[in-house]
């Protein structure tokens, strides 16, 4: 199976995620519900301020990892929406917002491609890719990577050369188009901050990729 036809059934991937972390069910927000999801929507777009100023510095190991957790925190922004208290007498197994993996499952869904933004500027293959990883193995591998020393294949290797410029530059990207399509929009702060995000994407964008 070619990657192009396999990330066209990846969608339900996703949903499945939302649909277990939904009814697993435990409040994430309190009372003031409106208040503590913009104050999630600023922690992740902090996060994401952060990877920019480190990927500029060409700390790409860091900037990665804080891509990679700012689209873990999204999804838990957005599906904390939608989470009731539940009967935690009926829960099992591990609550999918502790799960790396399902986070970036349920981060990383297929609006987030609908753009045309994303596949200008990292191409349509580079799109494919990320979502396939994203709904399968996601960025495991990548997070580890960017934080861990390690001996692979009889070398040692550091986080600061185990994380390319190309791979957190496309791991920002995605990031950034993670929050704008998960969280824009269901708070007027969300929507005044949409300029905010704009930006920074334009930002990391307009860097290339080899320089």
């Amino acid at each position: 199976m070619n990657d192009e036809g396999q990330a066209g059934k990846l969608g339900p991937t996703g949903i499945a995620a939302v649909e277990a972390a939904v009814t697993f069910g435990g409040v994430l927000y309190g009372e003031a519900t409106a208040v503590d999801f913009n104050s999630a929507f600023d922690h992740v777009l902090a996060l994401l301020d952060d990877a920019a100023v480190l990927f500029e510095r060409s700390s790409f190991n860091t900037s990665a990892f804080l891509a990679i957790t700012a689209i873990e925190e999204t999804a838990k922004a957005h599906v904390g929406l939608f989470r009731k208290s539940g009967d935690v007498a009926k829960r099992k197994g591990r609550d999918p917002l502790r799960d790396h993996k399902m986070k970036h499952q349920m981060g990383v869904l297929p609006t987030v491609f609908m753009g045309e933004r994303l596949t200008t500027v990292l191409g349509k293959d580079a799109c494919i890719r990320l979502e396939n990883e994203a709904q399968t193995d996601g960025f495991t591998a990548t997070r580890e990577a960017s934080l861990y020393c390690a001996r692979l294949d009889d070398s040692f290797v550091t986080p600061r050369g185990a994380v390319t410029r190309t791979r957190a530059r496309e791991l920002l990207l995605l990031a950034i188009e993670t929050l704008d399509d998960s969280l824009v929009g269901y708070s007027s702060h969300t929507m005044a901050e949409r300029g905010r995000i704009d930006t920074l994407f334009n930002r990391i964008a307009g860097i290339s990729e080899d320089r």
